[in-house]
């Protein structure tokens, strides 16, 4: 059996279930922790490329309301592919005594539906103990049989920041006419035997102390002990493939997905129609256009474990899809204009799953499209999205690889990434303050460019009626009490199809400023202040991890009423560090106060002890963002 190695050592051994018994020490579990898993014990059975076993164990203490949210939904999914059998749920009290017992019978059997899923086949059985006497503890066992393998389960026992592991376990079986890839992350080598023509692999792992939950955490697969397979051979429904290469994973999702039918010939003829005369942007921009006006996402995770797409021709009767659904029709609209392009997967989410390159998985939840036009940049088209503006990559994809399917073979891509240089929010404002009606009447003006579209919700409110667009000025802009007397939001983007959004206001604002009898004091940054603070930390554990940067610019002018002077304002600062930077001008010329407030915030990966320098620079953009000024009267 060929099993490739790449491993980071941890630490030792665990060897069988054991049962609590005796009362729940939480002075003994390094608090603070939410639950302490007691045992995890994941063996996986390989019988064929298409069948397999996996049995799991686990007992977990539940100590504290962040514990239950974790823990306390017991869930069990399963599919056509999947059965669950001889499940088992022991609950036990602070003390160690059984309080209730459900065997699979007294498990909800609920269907796996919500209210963008039209059709599923995929059911779960569950069990709700969130209202169990705290602590407790439960003691979890069950079977998974597999008539269809597409992957492997990972294994990684610390799924949940906040939670230790006393012992874990996993045991692997496989016959030695079929290959197994893994990857240690954190983890000893396995114990590797043979017996029956099989391979047995076990890894051993803990104790694992409880990771913190820290700001700008990475995420915790990182940072665990995580042990991450792929199947050398696996078949589902008929479709057998490999992930001994990314090239070979592609394949196998091309030979699926090209038995799908073309569109018919009347809808070939009327997008022929409808893109005639147009060069090969224009078609794109087009058809990505009648898509968003004419089709909507619901779930669909029907068939092979929701791989496949439904026909194009569904999707052009019944205007719905899934990502999948929606992606091959747009490609198949887009072929019909005569344009190629591939369909591609990737993980979408706010937290991307860590792709290698160097090892073939599967750690895709989302289809897109990659369209690439000569003598232009590739386009990514997200198909599910009717607001997004034309080839916009979003914080949930941005910066990420991703799986082309081609044609005869597939390719790992990485799509944009969005600097704090190109992710700017510019916030304007023109005030003249009344002294009579101590009211300020004024005009801002906000542009969002890169990823900054999707902050205050801006992209959302483009597409919603004038008198909503209202009510999401005063909320999320924080003018509560306003008079909103105009507004208008416009969305553009540049040739590199990076968006970018304006907006307008006209308000008249009655509690801006302060008034005593020869004063007038206002805090000038009360439209967009830097106001993220950070708890301080000086035995921070993991590296600290910017995501996303971006750059946030405040340019603000106030006419003050005549006859009154500077008694206090704040004095420019220009700090500099190696997460960003913040710079502050200010001055009063001729009745104008003028404010010019600039942060970058820099997107990046920097050492647990670099997190204090971090903490310093957002109290300081807090404290000196919320610093007012005082005028007196002459």
């Amino acid at each position: 059996m060929r099993i490739p190695i790449i491993l980071l050592l941890f630490c030792c051994l665990a060897q069988h279930l054991f049962s609590v018994n005796k009362p729940i020490d939480i002075t003994a579990t390094g608090l603070p922790v939410n639950a302490v898993i007691h045992y995890y014990e994941q063996i996986i059975d390989v019988q064929s490329p298409a069948k397999m076993e996996i049995s799991y164990r686990k007992e977990i203490s539940i100590l504290n309301a962040e514990g239950v949210k974790d823990f306390a939904q017991i869930v069990l999914v399963y599919d056509k592919f999947k059965s669950i059998d001889d499940a088992k749920l022991l609950v036990k009290d602070a003390s160690g005594k059984l309080i209730k017992t459900y065997r699979q019978k007294k498990f909800n059997d609920l269907a796996y539906l919500d209210e963008l899923t039209l059709a599923d086949d995929t059911r779960y059985l569950h069990v709700d103990l969130s209202n169990e006497k705290l602590p407790f503890t439960i003691e979890l066992s069950y079977k998974e049989r597999f008539s269809g393998i597409l992957t492997y389960p990972d294994f990684i026992p610390q799924t949940r920041f906040n939670v230790s592991v006393e012992k874990a376990r996993c045991e692997i079986r496989i016959p030695d006419d079929q290959t197994l890839y893994f990857r240690n992350n954190l983890c000893p080598e396995p114990e590797i035997s043979k017996e029956n023509g099989s391979s047995r692999l076990v890894w051993s792992i803990g104790p694992l102390s409880a990771i913190p939950e820290e700001p700008y955490n990475l995420p915790i697969e990182q940072l665990t002990a995580h042990i991450r397979f792929s199947p050398g051979q696996f078949e589902i429904s008929g479709y057998t493939g490999s992930y001994k290469s990314w090239e070979d994973f592609a394949a196998w999702n091309h030979q699926m997905i090209s038995s799908l039918s073309s569109l018919d010939q009347n809808t070939v003829n009327w997008i022929k129609d409808q893109t005639d005369g147009l060069d090969d942007l224009q078609k794109i921009k087009k058809v990505y256009k009648l898509l968003q006006n004419s089709t909507r996402y619901v779930s669909i995770p029907l068939g092979i474990g929701g791989w496949k797409p439904l026909d194009p021709n569904f999707v052009q009767q019944n205007k719905f899809g899934d990502c999948k659904a929606l992606s091959w029709y747009t490609k198949s609209v887009l072929e019909a204009a005569g344009i190629p392009s591939y369909y591609t997967l990737i993980y979408s989410g706010k937290e991307p799953v860590t792709l290698d390159p160097s090892f073939p998985e599967t750690v895709f939840n989302h289809v897109i499209l990659t369209v690439p036009v000569e003598n232009s940049d590739t386009i990514w088209l997200e198909c599910t999205a009717q607001s997004y503006p034309f080839g916009y990559v979003g914080k949930h994809i941005a910066d990420r690889y991703a799986l082309l399917i081609g044609d005869e073979h597939g390719k790992i891509i990485h799509l944009p990434e969005f600097t704090y240089s190109s992710n700017i929010q510019v916030d304007s404002v023109l005030a003249r303050i009344e002294e009579d009606n101590n009211t300020t009447n004024m005009k801002w003006y906000s542009s969002y460019k890169g990823l900054a579209i999707e902050n205050d919700r801006f992209l959302s409110a483009y597409y919603i009626d004038s008198t909503e667009q209202n009510r999401w000025l005063i909320n999320y802009k924080s003018i509560e009490g306003a008079e909103i007397t105009g507004h208008n939001i416009t969305l553009d983007q540049d040739d590199n199809y990076v968006p970018s959004g304006q907006l307008e206001v006209h308000a008249i604002l009655p509690r801006l400023v302060k008034k005593t009898a020869s004063r007038i004091y206002f805090i000038p940054n009360f439209f967009s202040p830097w106001s993220k603070t950070l708890p301080g930390n000086t035995n921070r554990i993991s590296p600290v991890s910017i995501r996303y940067g971006e750059t946030s610019i405040a340019d603000l002018q106030f006419q003050l009423p005549v006859g009154y002077v500077p008694e206090r304002m704040p004095e420019p600062v220009f700090i500099d560090t190696e997460f960003g930077s913040y710079k502050l001008d200010i001055r009063c010329e001729q009745g104008t106060l003028f404010y010019r407030r600039s942060i970058e915030l820099k997107s990046g990966v920097y050492s647990p002890e670099k997190y204090s320098e971090l903490v310093d620079l957002f109290s300081e953009m807090t404290k000196r963002d919320a610093e007012r000024v005082v005028f007196k009267k002459e």
